[in-house]
Parts: C-alpha cells; structure tokens; sequence
C-alpha cells in the first residue's frame, strides 16, 4: 500500500513539474505584416522607427553594410551583412527563435552562437542550452538578403531576477536599534515606531 501510495506522489510530482515549466515558456510571434512594423514600408521606415516592441521585446535593426533592413510586401528584408537584434523582457530570457522565411537560402548566424536547425514545419530555428537576455541574427551572405515573414520567439523565466530582488530586499532591511543597543524593529517597520532617536545601518537617525 506503502510503495503504490509513493508512486502515485511521485506520478503526481512529475506531472506537476511538467506543467510548470511548460506554463513558464511562452512563445511570442512577431509578424512583420503587423503592428509595430505595418506602415513603416519603404528603403528607411525601419531606420527612421529606431528600436520597436512586441510584447516587450525589444527590436533593434543594426545596417551592417550599404541598405538599411526595410519592410517590404509583409515581410521584413535583411540585408547583406545586416542584424536584427532582439532583449528580451524584463525578467524573461531568450531561449529559441523561430524563423518563417520567403524564397531564401538561410545563411543567418546568432550571436551567442547557436547552430541553425530545421523543424517538422521545414523552419529554421536557433536554441539555446541556457536562455539569453538578448541575441543578435545576422545575414552573412555578401549579396543575398534574407526574406523574413514572421519570427516565433519563445522565452522562458529568468531564474536570477527572483534570486536578485530576495538579495536586494534582505540588504536593505536593516535592523533598527535604539540607543542602548535594543533591537527595536527593523527598516521596513521603522514607520511604526514612536518618535525619538535611532541607529540605523550604523547611523543615527532622528524619527520625528
């Protein structure tokens, strides 16, 4: 009874475990048709816009050679030697990126380096082992743009930022003692105590 009530918990666990980490990956389409990139048509739309988001990523086009990228018949064109950076938003990271392209070889590099796959849909993707907080595409093809239509970007949670705010909020909550040296409270409660003189951090601080 002992070992089937265990498997179950264990079954249960797994299941769980599964459906958090399938719950914390999100997948975000940035379609070149649509906003922010419809109506920026033409040889400096995309130069003239700057930085754009979608869903908080941040979308940078870097002109690496003579052409700026441009936005072209629903798609986005990148040029020889051009880059198309994306930053992930705050707290997520950059774990794959999917592309959907138009009639063209796909000579496109990642920086962090990623080595170019092809899925069950015939799309070329990069993944990362670990995510990034933002990766830059590049055309390396001296003549040949690349013809992009859409970009599926899947982002996982950054483990470090929950980690980074507990460090943060366990630094500055310094204990609040009174001048015989009592432990009183602490900086988060110092509102709460009466008026009169306090060592704070070391520091005297005068609560009036």
């Amino acid at each position: 009874m002992t070992k089937i009530f265990t498997l179950k918990r264990f079954t249960t666990l797994c299941v769980m475990l599964c459906f958090c980490l399938f719950a914390a990956a999100e997948v975000v389409t940035i379609d070149f048709s649509q906003a922010p990139f419809k109506g920026l048509e033409g040889p400096r739309g995309l130069e003239r816009a700057g930085e754009l988001t979608v869903e908080g990523i941040k979308i940078t086009n870097i002109k690496g050679d003579r052409i700026a990228n441009r936005i072209t018949g629903n798609h986005l064109v990148l040029y020889s030697y051009n880059s198309l950076k994306l930053v992930a938003p705050e707290g997520k990271l950059i774990k794959k990126v999917v592309f959907s392209t138009i009639e063209s070889d796909f000579i496109v590099s990642s920086t962090p380096n990623a080595v170019a796959q092809i899925n069950d849909e015939e799309q070329r993707f990069f993944e990362w082992t670990t995510g990034e907080k933002q990766v830059t595409l590049k055309n390396e093809t001296r003549l040949d743009e690349q013809n992009i239509s859409k970009l599926e970007v899947t982002l996982e949670s950054d483990p470090t930022t929950g980690i980074a705010n507990v460090k943060t909020s366990l630094t500055k909550n310094h204990k609040v003692y009174n001048l015989n040296g009592v432990v009183v409270g602490t900086e988060s409660t110092f509102k709460k105590l009466p008026k009169g003189v306090y060592i704070v951090n070391g520091k005297k601080v005068v609560k009036k």
